[in-house]
């Protein structure tokens, strides 16, 4: 039984603050531990109600929202965090506040949706290139009466509004199976609509590369589709072509990937992630199997675990990520007899209960992926205010270290150039998508401590030709201790290491076990080529590496005119004056970017100032970014026109964006993001040459010239910082 007692708080009015007066406040108990929510101490009562407030805070959600809506930029608690900005504001241990920004974490990306019945919503009310909520022309489920109504209960939708991210295309369609046998298109079936049709899987891309996939599909190929079978020692299968297909699938020819094989469920599942990462090959891909069904293939789990394992093999396969929604909390229970739940109201599609379950599970998926640096807590004043702390600009110590049971210690000498395979112990087994096990073909590999954007390069990631055997590729794993955080497939593995020249340790890694093709010391190569110079006092043991960060490019962290600059390449050839007598910048080029050395100063940063020397009286900056070093794809920031007013007599000019903008991880700032014949000056210099890229991210359409052509001699005369 509960217990209701009054209890008298005093409360003192405080300028800017919550004011609840002590007659519209009283606590209630309970000795109901049932519904409690605070156990930490024995026998404690937890705050059931406090009758007033829910009407007080209610009000101020309301008048956030009104602030969005006017946008309203400068509204703050006491403490001076803005709470019309990116992200929630969560009050922390020790009094602190932490900034947790999925919004930013997520700005920019794009999610597409590829399914079945499931995915699908009718109601057009979205303004993008269809128009609607699904592909135009698509059979749709939802909304129906007895499942929801409200596209807000979408399992996509939820992950949009809790995440920020762009919609792209949904192209699902109701019936519709993985694998098809039919010659021509009929009702939902067919080779045009079935999930792995070349023709559905590129209309993902009609509203923007989407760099978020999600594969919906399954249940009706239980119901009426062949199972086939997987080999992984052949895994691609043609319908037509007599030639044997390559074991690598980066390898397929445009008219191979037409000609893939999608009769039986097993050989359509391969194609269909074939075809979704040669057209999207930096989306991130999450593939959903199946979830429990009454109607479609009723108690017959044994035929369903068989799919579902196939998928789940195939996924492990490609390196795709998938969520068993098995396991999901959608269960036997939720339809049993006639009688159905929340989570599955008509015992085959998901209720309001059951997209929200899926939901969750989809969204833990896509947080390990991505990155964001603002989730740091932000230390209160006792005095309870303060202004923030300006960046320095000042070296930091990189420290590598896990608790993988089959991580090696790197050597506390060793650098870019140290080759690992030679330095560290080769041990017989290697991580395969299963698991430890040991070499067949008498390979080794080696575990070692990473931290998040590390650039490894191997040459057993190439293709065969490089790597001593007939596969091209190999499988990399990374970990968080002895837990995988995701592990790569042969053909991820070759097509990122032959875009970049390396590969890049993901967010939430400490870890990473690289394979070899052989057991030769004397071929086997693998370098960190982000680790500098250890010998100024850098250690290890134990699996773990500190080193310091490389040493800054230019003069570090100045305050002029209210602009913090972090860097000063400007300054330090010689000043503007020097740089106006330089070299004109390449009219050709897409964009110029500072090398890695640089852009580690900037990273992190909140920037909203750049300048440069410019031999034009106006002009407009383009600022964009590219996701990592030599990317072939990028995104404009900001663009800001600037005019005479901007510039001073030896050409410097100095620009204030409108926005704020920030990179994070291996993100790279892109100067003069895809604008043509920008007459800037950059300076072949003896005084402090950082060198730089042109060309950025690729060259432009009837261009000339390399992609991210190195200009090591030179130092592109562009500096960044922050004017409060």
């Amino acid at each position: 039984m509960s217990k209701e007692l009054t209890a008298t708080i005093e409360v003192e009015e405080v300028e800017d603050e919550i004011v609840v007066s002590e007659d519209e406040v009283h606590v209630v108990f309970t000795s109901d531990h049932s519904r409690a929510t605070n156990r930490d101490l024995p026998n404690q009562h937890p705050i059931k109600a406090i009758d007033g407030l829910e009407e007080k805070l209610g009000t101020i959600e309301a008048d956030i929202k009104l602030a969005k809506e006017n946008k309203i930029t400068n509204l703050k608690t006491i403490n001076g965090q803005s709470l019309v900005g990116e992200g929630n504001i969560i009050l922390g241990a020790g009094g602190s506040v932490v900034v947790s920004s999925y919004p930013a974490k997520f700005k920019g990306k794009r999610l597409s949706i590829l399914g079945d019945s499931i995915s699908t919503f009718g109601t057009p009310n979205q303004a993008n290139a269809t128009g609607t909520w699904n592909y135009p022309g698509n059979r749709c489920r939802y909304p129906q009466d007895n499942l929801f109504t409200n596209v807000d209960y979408m399992y996509w939708k939820i992950l949009l509004d809790k995440t920020g991210m762009e919609f792209g295309i949904n192209e699902s369609w109701a019936g519709s199976r993985v694998a098809n046998t039919q010659a021509s298109d009929s009702g939902d079936l067919g080779p045009n609509r079935c999930i792995a049709s070349k023709t559905r899987i590129q209309h993902l891309g009609n509203n923007g590369t989407p760099d978020v996939i999600i594969v919906y599909g399954g249940t009706n190929d239980i119901a009426g589709s062949t199972l086939g079978t997987f080999n992984p020692e052949a895994p691609i299968k043609f319908a037509t072509l007599t030639t044997t297909p390559p074991s690598n699938p980066a390898t397929l020819t445009d008219a191979q990937i037409d000609d893939l094989d999608v009769s039986t469920f097993a050989n359509a599942y391969v194609a269909m992630l074939v075809r979704l990462q040669r057209y999207y090959p930096e989306a991130i891909i999450v593939c959903l199997t199946p979830n429990y069904c009454k109607s479609y293939y009723g108690t017959n789990y044994v035929k369903m675990k068989n799919y579902v394992n196939c998928m789940i093999e195939i996924c492990d396969f490609f390196g795709v990520e998938y969520i068993d929604l098995r396991k999901v909390g959608i269960g036997l229970m939720d339809m049993a007899g006639d009688t159905y739940t929340e989570a599955l109201p008509d015992g085959i599609h998901p209720g309001i209960k059951g997209h929200k379950l899926i939901a969750e599970y989809v969204f833990n998926v896509l947080d390990s992926h991505f990155f964001i640096p603002e989730n740091t807590a932000v230390n209160i004043p006792e005095s309870g205010g303060g202004e923030d702390e300006v960046p320095d600009g000042s070296q930091t110590t990189i420290t590598r270290t896990t608790t993988n049971s089959h991580a090696q210690s790197i050597p506390a000498n060793a650098t870019a150039t140290t080759n690992l395979a030679e330095v560290l112990e080769l041990e017989a087994d290697y991580h395969s998508s299963t698991g430890w096990v040991g070499n067949a073909d008498t390979a080794s590999s080696i575990t070692f401590p990473v931290v998040e954007g590390d650039k490894i390069k191997a040459n057993s990631f190439g293709p065969s030709s490089e790597n001593g055997h007939t596969q091209s590729g190999i499988r990399v794993t990374f970990f968080k201790g002895d837990t995988v955080v995701i592990s790569k497939s042969p053909s991820e593995i070759l097509s990122e290491y032959t875009t970049y020249g390396y590969i890049t340790v993901p967010s939430g890694a400490d870890a990473v076990n690289v394979p070899f093709w052989t057991g030769s010391t004397a071929t086997n190569e693998c370098y960190i080529l982000t680790m500098t110079d250890l010998s100024a006092g850098g250690t290890t043991s134990g699996g773990t590496t500190t080193e310091p960060e490389p040493e800054t490019p230019s003069g570090g962290t100045t305050t002029e005119d209210g602009v913090t600059w972090y860097t000063s390449e400007i300054e330090d050839n010689g000043g503007a004056s020097s740089i106006k007598g330089g070299n004109i910048a390449n009219a050709s080029g897409y964009g110029w970017a500072q090398v890695e050395a640089f852009q580690a100063l900037i990273r992190n940063k909140n920037i909203n100032a750049v300048k440069f020397v410019s031999t034009e009286s106006s002009g407009v900056v383009t600022i964009g970014k590219t996701p990592s070093e030599k990317a072939t794809t990028g995104t404009l920031l900001a663009t800001k026109s600037w005019n005479s007013s901007n510039k001073d007599s030896n050409g410097l000019v100095t620009v204030i964006l409108d926005e704020t903008i920030k990179i994070t991880g291996t993100e790279f700032i892109v100067f003069s993001y895809g604008q043509y014949g920008t007459s800037f000056r950059y300076k072949s210099s003896s005084t402090a040459v950082h060198g730089f890229y042109g060309r950025v991210p690729q060259v432009p359409t009837g261009g000339s010239g390399t992609a991210w052509s190195d200009a090591s001699s030179y130092t592109l005369g562009v500096d960044y910082g922050y004017k409060e």
